[in-house]
């Protein structure tokens, strides 16, 4: 048989929130006595698991990869139209009015056709450049978290919501540019070859910077610049990765050069060019992954301010 309770001075509800506040409070500070393990995620700065650089698959073989497929395919349309009317209009508005020459009619009619074609060409480029950079910018931002499949992709008809999120690619792309043509004042006659070169080096670092600050007219980060020298390795391997992916492409863009007054050079380059974008900002996506991960000594240096701060 159970002992009857003593008489409570204080009502028995009261005694048991007492209880379990003291008994949390207790939890608390033998959790903050523990050493904590190493690689144990922090839940103000989550440490990921390192991942191997799997380069075909992570790399050179994402477009073909699920999910990312569609999305390829959607890219390929839109740059095998662009490319198949330009073709049209440098065919019919220019090299096609000679042979009409003699009829009138017929030359008003190639002309009119190639404005509309170079029209035509205009809007499904624009259209291509801007599927083609709302795709990069999310592959970059979802590799850069750290996963390999991308499952939030912008809805393509949605246009107005992701309108605005172009310009983290375009105003990294224009500065870009915008150096080039200022370098050109010194070296006149190269700025084909000074925009190639700028690009190449400079809209990477832009376009983290951007992503990083979350503005798009603030292409400056002191994090970004810091990974310059503390991820220099991966930086040149990321350049070693784009330059033999460039190369390639224009190597195969050179065997298509017989079919090029043909509508196959189209073919060819419209998957090729779609291909080429979404492996390039996988590998900066990669590239910012890498680039995020927290060394030894960079958990140490946190740790110590932790203690500092209490």
């Amino acid at each position: 048989m159970p002992k009857p309770r003593p008489p409570q001075s204080e009502d028995e509800y009261e005694i048991k929130e007492e209880a379990v506040v003291r008994q949390a409070a207790v939890q608390a500070i033998d959790a903050a006595d523990l050493p904590v393990e190493q690689g144990a995620p922090d839940e103000e700065h989550p440490r990921r698991a390192a991942m191997k650089w799997n380069l075909f698959l992570r790399g050179y073989g994402f477009p073909w990869t699920p999910g990312a497929m569609a999305r390829w395919c959607v890219i390929s349309v839109w740059a095998v139209a662009a490319l198949w009317l330009a073709r049209l209009f440098f065919g019919l508005g220019i090299g096609g009015a000679g042979p009409a020459a003699g009829n009138e009619m017929a030359l008003f009619g190639g002309v009119l056709a190639g404005v509309l074609a170079g029209l035509g060409a205009m809007i499904f480029g624009l259209v291509f450049a801007a599927l083609a950079a709302i795709y990069g910018l999310t592959i970059v931002t979802e590799t850069s978290a750290g996963n390999d499949r991308i499952e939030s992709w912008p809805n393509a008809g949605l246009f107005l919501e992701w309108l605005g999120n172009l310009f983290y690619v375009f105003n990294a792309a224009a500065l870009c540019v915008a150096l080039a043509v200022a370098l050109d004042w010194v070296l006149p006659g190269a700025r084909a070859a000074l925009i190639g070169i700028t690009t190449f080096f400079l809209f990477p670092f832009l376009l983290l910077c951007e992503l990083e600050s979350n503005s798009a007219f603030v292409p400056a980060s002191a994090l970004v610049l810091a990974t310059l020298w503390k991820r220099n390795n991966h930086w040149l391997l990321f350049y070693a990765e784009t330059a033999c992916l460039f190369l390639g492409a224009g190597a195969l863009m050179v065997l298509a050069a017989p079919w090029i007054n043909s509508g196959v050079a189209a073919l060819l380059g419209g998957p090729l060019v779609a291909a080429v974008v979404m492996i390039y900002f996988r590998l900066l996506g990669r590239l910012a992954w890498f680039c995020s991960i927290e060394t030894e000594e960079d958990a140490g240096l946190r740790e110590l301010a932790r203690e500092d701060d209490r």
